[in-house]
Order: C-alpha cells, then structure tokens, then sequence
C-alpha cells in the first residue's frame, strides 16, 4: 500500500470509529446477503464475532505503516480460519461487503479515494491470507489422500 492509501484508511477510520457497531453489523448482513452459504461457518450469538470484526480492522489501520509486522499475524489467522470453513474464494464477498459497511456507515460516506484506499488496503490483507490458507488446504488434502492410502492392520 502506499503512503497516500495508508493514509486516506486512517482519515476514514478515524469517522468510522464512532460507527464501528453498525459497520460490523452492516458488514455481516451484507456478506451473508451476498453468500448465504457461508452464515454456516459463524455462530449464532455475532456480537462476539462483530468485536472481533473491530477489533481486527482496527489493528489493521493502526499498524498499517507497519505491514511487514502484519504479515505472520494474518497468515496465522488464515490459517486458523480454515479450520472454520473459510475459503480464498470468500475474499472477494468479503471485500465487497466491507466496502459496502464502510460507505453506507461511516458519517459522511466515503470518497472515490478512501474506496480506492480501502480496496487495495483489504486487497494487501488478502495478499497475505490467500497463499496461507492454500497452502493449508493442501497440506489437509496431501494428509488426507496418505491416511487414505494406509492399510488398515487386522491381527489374526
């Protein structure tokens, strides 16, 4: 990302903050509009999971000048997410419907730019997440075709 893009999430954001319930809100119903199959993968009570939605954008913006520093923490989270269900093919509904929350929530909307910003912002996210959770779908797929291959022992 560059330092203008950085830049125009941070000015947004700093709106957003006193919209992040709604934003967290808007962003679920939009995304399940949007992929009703994956409201399977989160739980029923989603404030917990809206928290957690706040928590992480916020974490984002606030150490974007830092990507590097990123980098670990979101291939883990990918990681682990993929033992909940998700999948790289959920990105871009995932992006959208972020997009969406941001500027239907965020006092004021949002500007061509701070749109452009935030796309290439979760699109950054996404650079990092995607070859992790790939690379742990097809660890799970080679260890499920060697378990597959193995012959059970019977004693006699």
């Amino acid at each position: 990302m560059t330092s203008l893009e950085i830049a125009l999430i941070r000015r947004s954001f700093a709106r957003a903050f006193m919209a992040k319930a709604n934003i967290a809100k808007c962003f679920y119903a939009d995304l399940f509009l949007r992929a009703p199959d994956l409201r399977r993968i989160f739980p029923r009570e989603m404030g917990p999971q809206q928290d957690k939605l706040n928590d992480m954008i916020a974490t984002l913006v606030r150490e974007s000048h830092r990507g590097e520093s990123l980098s670990g923490p979101l291939r883990n989270m990918a990681i682990r997410h993929v033992a909940y269900g998700a999948r790289p093919e959920h990105f871009p509904f995932l992006r959208d419907a972020l997009v969406h929350a941001l500027r239907t929530q965020i006092p004021g909307g949002l500007v061509q730019a701070e749109v452009e910003a935030w796309i290439a912002g979760f699109d950054w996210v996404a650079g990092q997440m995607i070859p992790a959770m790939e690379a742990e779908l097809a660890e799970r797929r080679s260890a499920a075709i060697i378990g597959s291959d193995r012959v059970p022992y019977f004693s006699r």
